[in-house]
């Protein structure tokens, strides 16, 4: 059965295995150092008054030297809790002959060894380990995990971080795969490594597509992105893929004709959205009602935000304005508002109140855009989200 560890894993003292000697008599006591005392105050040891364990230490390196040697050593590992001990790993095969290295150190008198038989080598799980990683890597996992042979359990551990939602799902059936033909491989997710990772999404912040997200939209338990619909169809906002457009008024060859520049992305579950629209240099606002269609007059006060020019605002000059745009707009209101490429789709509003999104500039680069008052502009059930959380 595939083992999930979920439980903080101990500070270990993990030693070197580089080192050998041909004498092993007793060293003096060395200086204590600030990671010595810090090391051993973790687990109320005061190496201020008795710091044989330190001492000890150039010794056990040269034990783990000796005994890497053998056919079947798995690791060794100082344990600092709940007393200092010493734990040897290896299999049957080298038993005896690890005995008797550790005996000829005669260090059993001043710290606890434990000498374990496991099943697996040190070089065998080495060699799983290997196989893993390259399994691992094979998957191109959109963000990275960790391997160790694990003494305690003699396996192999796969590491998923909390960060790595996305990689959860791919560990767990490799893991599984192995299990299921006795491989020694278990998997340690990290808390909240297996939660679904939610981001709220707001309006007014760039999309991959090179566009500006507009406003959040609602139609029942969907959430979506309202933009312009000359924009890319496939969109990235804050992490999120979002569902390819969809109601694209400007597709190709383009409709002509159009009263509104717009397609809309859903928003992935467990993903969510508010009424908020993120402005530069400002507080975010929230969105609480939408313009009506009628409710357009020159000289009119507009706001815009878009990732390109960021914040402007300006008066409504045009009503009826059309533009080229998509085969031919119709019906467009254009203000004095700074624009600029790479704001289309952006809010356009005053105060609290939605106007429509960009769709473009005009002369002046006065900018231009779509209202979005109607079900018909929308061309879908959904609607602006006007609540906190857009319910």
């Amino acid at each position: 059965m595939r083992t999930i560890r979920l439980t903080a894993i101990a500070a270990l003292l993990l030693l070197s295995v580089a080192l050998s000697s041909t004498t092993h008599a007793q060293t003096p006591l060395d200086p204590l150092t600030s990671l010595d005392v810090a090391m051993a105050a973790q687990h109320g040891i005061d190496l201020t008054t008795s710091h044989d364990i330190v001492s000890l230490t150039p010794e056990i390196s040269m034990l783990a030297a000796d005994l890497s040697k053998i056919d079947g050593f798995t690791g060794l590992q100082l344990n600092w809790s709940p007393v200092p001990s010493l734990t040897v790993a290896m299999t049957a095969f080298g038993s005896t002959e690890a005995q008797a290295i550790i005996s000829g150190f005669n260090i059993e008198s001043r710290i606890h060894v434990d000498l374990r038989i496991v099943r697996h080598s040190q070089a065998e799980l080495q060699q799983l380990q290997t196989t893993l990683l390259g399994s691992l890597v094979a998957m191109k996992l959109p963000t990275s995990v960790g391997l160790r042979a694990d003494l305690a359990s003699n396996e192999v551990v796969v590491e998923v971080p909390a960060v790595a939602h996305d990689a959860v799902a791919a560990a767990t059936q490799l893991v599984d795969s192995l299990v299921a033909v006795g491989q020694p491989v278990a998997i340690e997710l990290e808390p909240g490594a297996g939660d679904a990772l939610t981001t709220t999404l707001d309006g007014g912040s760039s999309l991959s597509s090179g566009c500006t997200a507009g406003f959040t939209l609602k139609s029942g338990a969907s959430r979506a992105i309202l933009t312009a619909g000359h924009c890319g169809d496939a969109a990235v906002q804050q992490g999120v893929t979002l569902g390819t457009a969809t109601n694209d008024t400007c597709p190709s060859p383009p409709l002509g004709g159009q009263q509104v520049d717009r397609q809309i992305h859903s928003i992935p579950a467990p993903n969510t959205a508010t009424n908020l629209i993120l402005v530069t240099g400002r507080p975010a606002r929230a969105i609480t009602s939408v313009i009506s269609n009628a409710g357009f007059f020159n000289g009119q006060a507009v706001e815009k935000q878009g990732v390109t020019t960021g914040y402007t605002a300006g008066n409504v000059v045009d009503v009826t304005y059309q533009t080229t745009l998509c085969g031919g707009l119709i019906n467009m209101v254009r203000a004095t508002n700074i624009s600029d490429f790479g704001d289309s789709g952006g809010p356009e509003f005053n105060g609290q109140v939605a106007y429509g999104i960009t769709a473009g500039k005009s002369i002046n680069n006065w900018v231009v855009f779509s209202r979005i008052a109607s079900a018909a502009q929308l061309g879908t059930s959904y609607t602006v989200c006007v609540t906190t959380n857009c319910s």
